[in-house]
């Protein structure tokens, strides 16, 4: 710490010697707290509230390791020389963590002071700025194998953070993906913790095969680095895991042709496993149970981790297949594999469909087409029903549909009977290849043409098989139709999204979903969507056509040159769409916020502090709930009282009222009830809880669960030594909890009236505590330190609602103790008085026998009354703005107190009282004037 002197400029008187230090001492900050430099003038003159400051020459600036202002290791660096000097400041927010010195100079003079030292040691744990890698970048694995990965933590300033507590068990977790965002599956995920090169280790295992994607996460935020790019691949073949699947799903051979299946394998984890692996095949006639001989069995790698087994079937009946590995004597699942064969003829491209509903249908209707069996030499090819097979399912397989089959032409000429294959449609899960078809009717018959009929409820783009046994038509390749959707219904079309509150003259945006009877997105329908708006006059709206967006859904726009409130509909072919009808507010456009991008430049080892809102429009249409100040500084909290999110009562902000710049936003999810504020704490009060954080850091200290604190009552010691805090500790009688802010603990409670309490203060030392009760005719004084009352004074015979409580200023025993009554006085005790009093009384024989609290009870020489105030009802609250004794010889015991009273009505007074040893007092206003009337006489004058 030095002294210096300041040099005059342009024009203006040098500053007298000054001293810079650090604000409480504290030298030691957390990265991301508000560290404040004091300067303080060493000239009796500068007390003067009212001298003219502006008149003399001050401009301070910091570096820090030679760099000036904000840097990598300091940012928002503000200096603070308005109003009374003895609030004369510079902040800053130290970001780097480290031990420093910080140089002050006084620009106009180049004076520079380098002794203020300060250590700033990393902040708390930030999951974006954590850095997490893999360990010894190994990223290739074989699913099973355990994976590692290393984090580092960092604060938010990207401090490294190493050795403190590790966060709770699942504050690091991971997730895998494929690239297209698939899931892909992790198990046995473990925090191993610090590892002895200070980072933390995270392991888990991977048992999903493929090209990956590593999600980590910190208390649900991505950490740096993530997504991690890493392989798995697949472990050792599971013969028991392995399974086979018909190729086309056919378990209907015909004779003559090529039984295919294929055999995927797979691991213990179910993933394929790439490469030719040795499997044999038994065949087994199910009548008799003897073996097959096979002849030309064949084994072909047709993809990775898939082979096709294949050989030819010479003889019908039925057949069980079974695939094995011989040297394990292992069999893969679903043995045996159950297969028929049977006598037929078709040709895969002989045979032929025709038909309109091979290419499209209408969701809801009925569609057919007709399947032509012909052999070799297109003959006609009879086979039994149940050997023909119809597939249709949409391309994504999330729907099939049922087809109901009528043999059309049968070997004897004869109209045969209709097979019915179930016409619905269904949601499709994974069918086994060889699932049993449902039938009814006679499925043997014999026929060579069969007419299909369906009818699909879903739209989209599907697929058709058509099989004969195991022949596929169209050369092996499915048919490909689309299922367009129905007509519009409006009972389940709607209006989904729209704007209640809009701008005048602005263009604002209506969505419409149209759907059909199966809840199918129809698209094209935009001409027939029309706007109903109930207005006298239709030139005060405007309305432009819709718009389909391809998907079912579309968008209209109307714009509105007349402020009110409108009810309007949708129209669908005249019919309305629901909801119907709604109503839209138009408000003037200054009622709306309107964001616009910021751009801004950072230069390598600097940093910025800017206000993300300056060049946006943020209307202030509402009102704020609470605004605390810290003492007589720039800082205040606020919070809103109404609906938009900047005015939220449940969302308290810190504002510097000198750069206009939002410094810490916190948020709740009930509303604010009270802010209280001093140079170590800030308490958030709601209903039934209590929030302490350290007001330099604003980090979280601790959360009181309260009786239900409707009204947000609450004392707050502005002492930073005596830190109590003071909240109701029941809602049945008039007890206090008192908490020590400090040292984190509940200090007592005092159990003050037998009534619950509405009004309750803190002396400026914390030493004392004023309470009222809901009767309101007696209000007591408290010594904390020893949970007694010390005091009791008599406000009247009458119940009256007390509004305020005010201590005078003083550090020791307050003089004056003010309080405001719903009966619009003013109530003056003076606590100096009863001192006098008690001493004089202890001396007598009287005093000694009747108790303290009868006698205050009865004596009213220490209680003063200034009448109609305030009118009656009307709340206010009061503070003793000073008190001044007398220090004449000849009036000793005289003081003079200022009291300032505000109301909820707006008016500000000033009352001045004296009284002298006589008990004496005379009263006057000073000053009266409605603050409302004031503000809009500044901003119409601004």
């Amino acid at each position: 710490m030095r002294i210096h002197r300041s040099t005059g400029t342009g024009g203006k008187l040098p500053l007298p010697s000054f001293v810079v230090s650090w604000a409480d001492d504290k030298t030691v900050y957390v990265a991301g707290e508000i560290a404040v430099i004091k300067v303080k003038i060493l000239d009796d003159s500068f007390s003067d509230k009212n001298l003219n400051l502006s008149r003399y020459a001050m401009n301070l600036s910091l570096s820090v390791r030679g760099k000036k202002g904000n840097s990598s290791y300091i940012s928002g660096v503000i200096p603070y020389f308005e109003g009374d000097p003895s609030y004369w400041n510079v902040s800053f927010t130290p970001i780097r963590a480290g031990e420093f010195s910080v140089e002050v100079t006084e620009d106009n003079s180049g004076i520079t002071d380098s002794s203020l030292q300060f250590f700033v040691t990393p902040g708390h744990i930030y999951p974006s700025a954590c850095e997490v890698s893999w360990m010894n970048l190994v990223n290739e694995f074989v699913a099973g194998m355990k994976a590692y990965l290393r984090v580092i933590p960092k604060d938010a300033f990207g401090n490294n953070i190493s050795s403190v507590s590790l966060p709770k068990g699942d504050y690091f977790v991971v997730s895998g993906s494929y690239e297209n965002g698939t899931a892909a599956v992790v198990l046995d995920f473990r925090n191993n913790g610090w590892s002895e090169y200070g980072y933390i280790i995270l392991e888990f295992v991977p048992i999903t095969s493929g090209s990956l994607l590593l999600h980590a996460f910190g208390d649900n935020r991505t950490l740096s680095g993530s997504p991690l790019h890493f392989l798995v691949k697949p472990g050792s073949i599971s013969i028991t895991n392995s399974l086979a699947r018909w190729k086309y799903g056919a378990s209907f051979l015909q004779i003559f042709s090529k039984l295919e299946i294929f055999i995927h394998q797979k691991d213990q984890f179910g993933n394929s496993v790439p490469g030719l692996y040795a499997f044999d095949a038994r065949v087994v006639h199910k009548a008799t149970n003897l073996s097959v001989p096979v002849a030309d069995l064949f084994f072909q790698e047709v993809s990775e981790g898939v082979q096709l087994l294949s050989f030819s079937v010479t003889e019908p009946g039925e057949f069980m297949l079974t695939i094995f590995n011989a040297k394990l004597n292992e069999s893969i699942s679903n043995m045996p594999y159950q297969y028929t064969v049977f006598i037929g003829y078709c040709h895969g491209l002989n045979s032929f469909v025709n038909g309109s509903g091979l290419a499209n249908s209408i969701s809801g209707r009925m569609s057919h087409f007709i399947v032509y069996l012909e052999d070799l030499y297109h003959n006609p090819s009879p086979v039994e029903a149940q050997w023909l097979q119809v597939q249709i399912f949409s391309k994504n397989s999330t729907f099939i549909i049922h087809p109901v089959m009528w043999p059309l032409r049968n070997t004897n000429g004869t109209a045969p009977s209709p097979v019915l294959l179930e016409g619905r449609t269904e949601s499709l899960s994974i069918l086994p290849a060889d699932e049993d078809r449902p039938f009814a009717g006679n499925a043997s018959v014999l026929a060579s043409k069969y007419s299909i009929t369906y009818t699909a409820e879903k739209s989209g783009e599907y697929e058709i098989w058509v099989l004969c046994g195991n022949i596929a038509l169209n050369n092996g390749h499915p048919y490909l139709m689309t299922v367009f959707p129905g007509m519009v219904d409006t009972s389940f079309s709607s209006v989904f999204s729209f704007t209640s509150r809009v701008g005048k003259l602005m263009r604002n945006m209506i969505s419409v979903q149209l759907l059909d009877a199966y809840l199918n997105p129809v698209s094209s329908e935009e001409a027939k969507l029309s706007f109903d708006i109930k207005v006298s006059n239709s030139s005060s709206f405007m309305t432009w056509a819709f718009v389909d967006n391809k998907d079912g859904s579309y968008v209209g726009y109307y714009m509105s040159r007349a402020l009110g409130a409108y009810n309007m509909c949708i129209l669908y072919e005249d019919k309305p769409l629901a909801p119907c009808p709604f109503e839209i507010q138009v408000y003037e456009r200054d009622y709306f916020a309107e964001a616009n991008n910021d751009s801004i430049s950072v230069w390598e080892d600097e940093s910025v502090a800017f206000n993300v809102l300056a060049n946006d429009y943020v209307p202030v249409t509402g009102a704020f709930s609470i605004v605390e100040m810290l003492f007589s500084s720039n800082l205040v909290a606020i919070v809103g009282a109404g609906e938009q999110p900047f005015l939220s009562p449940r969302r308290l902000c810190m504002f510097n009222t000198v750069t206009g710049v939002p410094l810490r936003e916190l948020n709740f999810l009930t509303s604010i009830l009270a802010v209280r504020i001093n140079r170590k704490r800030l308490v958030v009060v709601l209903q039934d809880k209590t929030y302490i954080y350290d007001f330099n850091s604003m980090t979280i200290l601790d959360v009181i669960d309260t009786v239900p604190n409707t009204k947000g009552l609450c004392a707050f010691a502005p002492n930073s030594e005596g830190c109590y805090l003071a909240l109701p500790a029941s809602t049945t009688k008039g007890s206090a909890l008192i908490y020590n802010t400090m040292k984190l603990q509940s200090f007592c409670q005092i159990d003050a009236h037998r009534s619950p309490l509405v009004a309750i203060v803190f002396s400026s030392s914390g030493m004392y505590l004023a309470t009222a009760s809901e009767q309101g005719t007696i209000i007591r004084v408290h010594l904390v330190s020893q949970a007694t009352q010390s005091y009791s004074f008599r406000r009247g015979a009458y119940s009256s609602t007390i509004y305020s409580l005010s201590f005078g200023p003083s550090m020791e025993l307050p003089d004056v103790l003010v309080a405001a009554s719903s009966s619009g006085s003013l109530h003056i005790f003076f606590l100096g008085s009863m001192i006098d009093h008690r001493t004089r009384r202890s001396n007598t024989l009287l005093g000694s026998v009747i108790p303290d609290s009868i006698n205050e009870a009865l004596e009213p020489a220490y209680h003063h009354v200034i009448h109609d105030v305030v009118p009656v009802g009307v709340k206010s609250t009061l503070l003793i703005h000073s008190v001044d004794k007398s220090l004449s010889a000849t009036n000793v015991g005289s003081l003079r107190a200022s009291i300032f009273v505000i109301t909820y009505n707006g008016y500000f007074r000033e009352y001045n009282l004296k009284t002298t040893k006589l008990n004496g007092s005379v009263w006057s206003l000073e000053r009266e004037f409605n603050l409302i009337d004031t503000i809009d006489e500044r901003d119409h004058t601004d």
